[in-house]
């Protein structure tokens, strides 16, 4: 519960801040109006400062599992995800009891997500039917090891996707059937 309470505090704290420009900016328009001054546009809040799921934090989210990240992602659907630096252990068991790093089916929200430096082992990892949101995602230098990687079906949204001096071992990687958009 705390853990629903401290994502759910983020999203509120965001949405105040930007009320609370928002509000000044309507104030400052109306002294503006009375005293020939330039009028500002209030925050769009698409473009206003998004929450960040990092750390910590995003890692205990993924370790409990599709349920709760997906549905956290409904309630912040332009937050950010950073897994930068992080190391994953396998949280999920595939046929014939081998290991498995389980991003499976998990969706992501439009904002940057980073998997910078993030280092998997050497279990198999599955990013099977995941979807990306429209945000820029990287794996620049992640480390996956020597099981296999697995992006089949993956919808890698219109961000620019990057993998860029990322370090597979000897596993299979399959990216089959994956979309990568307009990024």
């Amino acid at each position: 519960m705390t853990d629903e309470i401290e994502y759910q505090f983020l999203r509120i704290d965001t949405e105040a801040r930007l009320d609370a420009w928002n509000g000044e900016v309507i104030a400052w328009n109306a002294w503006g109006a009375r005293h020939g001054g330039e009028e500002f546009e209030p925050l769009d809040p698409d473009m206003a400062v998004r929450p960040t799921l990092s750390g910590e934090a995003a890692m205990a989210l993924w370790r409990r599992g599709r349920g709760d990240w997906n549905q956290w992602v409904e309630v912040n659907p332009n937050a950010d995800v950073d897994f930068d630096k992080q190391t994953f252990e396998p949280n999920a068991r595939e046929a014939f009891d081998i290991p498995l790093v389980d991003f499976r089916n998990l969706h992501f929200p439009n904002g940057r997500v980073s998997f910078k430096e993030a280092s998997f082992g050497d279990a198999d990892v599955s990013f099977y039917r995941t979807q990306f949101g429209d945000g820029d995602t990287s794996f620049a230098s992640a480390e996956f090891g020597n099981g296999s990687v697995n992006f089949m079906l993956a919808n890698l949204g219109n961000g620019n996707t990057s993998f860029f001096a990322a370090r597979f071992g000897n596993g299979s990687v399959s990216f089959d059937y994956s979309y990568f958009g307009k990024g």
